[in-house]
Parts: C-alpha cells; sequence; structure tokens
C-alpha cells in the first residue's frame, strides 16, 4: 500500500515493542553476550531480534516517537507522501557488513513495503538483506558519553550504508553542537552545514513547544524553508483551530450584515424623516404664502373700499356744491 498512514500502520507491531539495547551488547542475553557472537552464522530465524529490555529514559522514549509519529501524516511532501516507507524506533537494523546488530533511535527507509507477517522473525526487526537496502536515514539521541555516537556508531552507520546520519545531542554531552548532521559521500560521512537531506526531500530542525503535554525543545523534521512537518494530531488541531476562526468570521461577517441592514434601515428612516420634514417646511411655506396672499388680498381690499369712500365723498360734495352749498362748512 502506498499511503502513508497505511505503511505506518503496518509497523506499529515494530514500533510498539519494549525498548531495546541491542546497541549495548554487553546487556544482551547470553547467545549475543560473547564477543564473537555473529549473527550472520546463525539461521535467520534463529537470530535474536529482541531482548525487551527497557533503558531509554522518558523524554527521550518521547523524543523518537516524536519523529515517528509525524511521518503519519498523509499530506508530507514527495517522497513521504508518495511512496511507502518503513519508520520506526529502536528497533535492531541488521547488515550482512557488521556482526552485531545496530539499534538507531529512530530510522527511515524509503521505497520498501513491511511484509505481511510481521511475526515471522525475518520480518521483526530490519534485516537489510530482507528490505534490500539500508534506511536513508538515521537518528541517534544522546543520552551519556558512552553510547558512542560519534565514533563507533558514526563508522558503523556507514559501513552499512546510512545515506544521513543525525546526532542529537541535547544536553551537548559530546560536543558543543546540539546537532551534527552528516551526508555518506565515497562511503566517509562528512559533516553537513547545513541540516537540509536534499536526497530524500527532508531536513531536521529544533522547535521549542508542547508535545504530549510537556514543553521541551524538540527534534523535528522540517522542509527545505525550515518549516516543521506536522503530526497528524497537530494537523487536526491546526485545521480545528481554522474551522473555529472560519466560525468566528462566519459570525463576525454575519452580525456586520445585521448591522449594514440596521444601518440601511437607520439612513432609510432619516431619509423618511428628512422628506417628511421637507414636505412640513413646504406645506408651512404654502401656508405662509397663503397668510401673505390673504393680507395682500385684504390690503387691496382695504385700499379699493378707502378709494371707494373718497370717490363717494368727492362725488358728495361735487353734489352739494352744485347745489350751493360748502361741503367744508357743513
Amino acid at each position: 500500500m502506498n499511503h502513508l498512514s497505511s505503511v505506518m500502520e503496518q509497523t506499529m507491531p515494530i514500533i510498539t515493542i519494549p525498548q531495546t539495547s541491542l546497541h549495548r551488547t554487553h546487556e544482551f542475553i547470553k547467545p549475543m553476550e560473547h564477543e564473537e557472537y555473529d549473527w550472520r552464522k546463525l539461521n535467520i530465524e534463529d537470530v535474536i531480534t529482541e531482548d525487551e529490555t527497557p533503558v531509554d529514559g522518558i523524554v527521550a522514549d518521547k523524543q523518537h516517537r516524536f519523529l515517528v509519529q509525524t511521518l503519519n501524516n498523509p499530506n508530507l511532501p514527495p517522497p513521504l507522501g508518495k511512496e511507502p516507507f518503513v519508520a520506526g524506533t529502536n528497533i535492531g537494523l541488521f547488515s550482512p557488513k557488521l556482526s552485531q546488530p545496530l539499534v538507531p533511535d529512530a530510522f527511515l527507509s524509503l521505497k520498501v513495503k513491511l511484509p505481511e507477517d510481521l511475526w515471522e522473525n525475518r520480518h521483526r526487526a530490519y534485516f537489510v538483506d530482507v528490505y534490500g537496502k539500508p534506511p536513508e536515514v538515521v537518528v541517534e539521541v544522546v543520552s551519556n558519553k558512552k553510547g558512542g555516537e560519534d565514533r563507533k556508531k558514526l563508522r558503523e552507520y556507514a559501513l552499512v550504508g546510512v545515506l544521513y546520519y543525525v546526532i542529537y545531542d541535547p544536553k551537548k554531552r559530546l560536543s558543543n553542537k546540539t546537532v551534527r548532521c552528516y551526508e555518506l559521500q565515497g562511503g566517509t560521512y562528512l559533516e553537513m552545514t547545513r541540516h537540509w537531506f536534499s536526497k530524500v526531500n527532508l531536513g531536521v530542525t529544533l522547535w521549542k513547544g508542547i508535545y504530549e503535554g510537556r514543553e521541551d525543545t524538540w527534534l523535528r523534521w522540517c522542509d527545505q524553508s525550515g518549516q516543521i512537518l506536522l503530526t497528524g494530531d497537530e494537523v487536526a488541531e491546526q485545521e480545528r483551530q481554522q474551522k473555529i476562526v472560519a466560525e468566528l468570521q462566519t459570525k463576525h461577517e454575519r452580525q456586520q450584515k445585521i448591522v449594514a441592514e440596521l444601518q440601511t434601515k437607520h439612513e432609510r428612516q432619516q431619509k423618511i424623516v428628512a422628506e417628511q420634514h421637507a414636505e412640513h417646511e413646504r406645506q408651512q411655506k404654502i401656508v405662509a404664502e397663503q397668510h401673505a396672499e390673504h393680507e395682500r388680498q385684504q390690503k387691496i381690499v382695504a385700499e379699493q373700499h378707502a378709494e371707494q369712500e373718497r370717490l363717494a365723498k368727492e362725488r358728495l360734495a361735487a353734489k352739494l356744491r352744485e347745489l350751493g352749498f360748502d361741503p367744508d362748512a357743513l
């Protein structure tokens, strides 16, 4: 199956086995404690793939799982999002070039598929001959100065053919660098100036944040720009937050629409009131004009009445004079 989550689901029986200490060869059970123990001399079905001895600390265990859990996100950039792969933590890495297995804290092997029967001994660990190739990326987390991450393991992973080797040293026990990345060139590891693995389109970076309830500085996968690759849970949380923001935005837009409608209604009512006020003033103007016209008419009537009285007096005076009377003397 090419789907990333399907591949990761297939790896779960391996990933969830108890932490191993295969790389601490002196802690193996009897058959592997002997210095001359060489798994290559045994039938593969008789090789001890697990010693069931938990040796990792809590925070180291979280760091290992964090790296692998991120790869369960189906939206990762190719080839991770397109091709099958196998990734795991504390799983035996058996190479025909080494008599003793290595147990990387985390590894990634691209373009390989998990077998159907993971309980078969040859499928319980990562046998290079079975999968046809070594992993592309291995990560070792330094917990003390005895692990040999920058000495013995550096040489052994190069011999196995691991393309990229990452040493994460959170307490700087081995050097003054927290993260060191190496690329295999000509059978030898060269330290990289950038933590970007161009041949697998993947890189690593440090990220301060919360994982499984613990705030700390974690080693994480990233893209070429340094942007961290999210776990499935983080993607779900991001989508949940985006949904909340979208709902709040929709609610805000709806409220803005209601406010706009109320504003439009208020403006319409104000317009009606203004029109009514204008009409009232127009009516008042008409009434005032009618009142002025009435007064003007009354003035004209009064003037006409006064003129009529004057004319009547003049006619009366003229008539009296005709009769021989002096109107002024009367």
